[in-house]
C-alpha cells in the first residue's frame, strides 16, 4: 500500500497538469494570506493579487525551456512560484527585508528577469 501511494505522489510530481494546478493554488493561497495580513496590519507592503489570472503566469513559465527568461512586471507571484522562488524568499521581497534575494547578485530573480534552470 505504501509503495502504491509513493508511486502516485511521484506520478503527480512529474505530471504537468498537477504542477500547473499546484502552482496556481499556491499562488492563490499565498496572495490571499498576504492580503489578509495587510488588512490585519501585520504587513504594510502593498500586494497586487492575480486572482483568476494565476494560470497566465504559471502556464507561461511552465512552458519555458532552459535559458529562457521572463520579466514579470505586475501580478508576479504566479511566475515566481512557477520558477521555484520560495514563498519565504517572496515574503522577504514584499516586506523589503535585508535578507531579500534582491541583494544577492547570483539569484535568478535579481537579473533582468527570472531565468529557467
Amino acid at each position: 500500500m505504501e509503495s502504491t501511494q509513493s508511486s502516485v505522489n511521484l506520478d503527480r510530481q512529474d505530471n504537468i497538469e498537477w504542477r500547473l494546478y499546484r502552482n496556481m493554488l499556491v499562488t492563490r493561497l499565498f496572495e490571499e494570506a498576504c492580503i489578509r495580513w495587510e488588512h490585519e496590519g501585520k504587513m504594510s507592503a502593498q500586494v497586487f493579487p492575480s486572482r483568476g489570472q494565476e494560470a497566465i503566469a504559471v502556464g507561461s513559465c511552465q512552458a519555458m525551456e532552459k535559458g529562457d527568461t521572463v520579466i514579470p512586471s505586475f501580478r508576479t507571484r504566479g511566475a515566481m512560484v512557477a520558477m521555484g522562488i520560495t514563498l519565504a524568499e517572496q515574503l522577504r521581497e514584499i516586506i523589503h527585508s535585508p535578507l531579500a534575494v534582491a541583494v544577492r547578485a547570483t539569484h535568478p530573480i535579481t537579473a533582468l528577469g527570472l531565468s529557467a534552470v
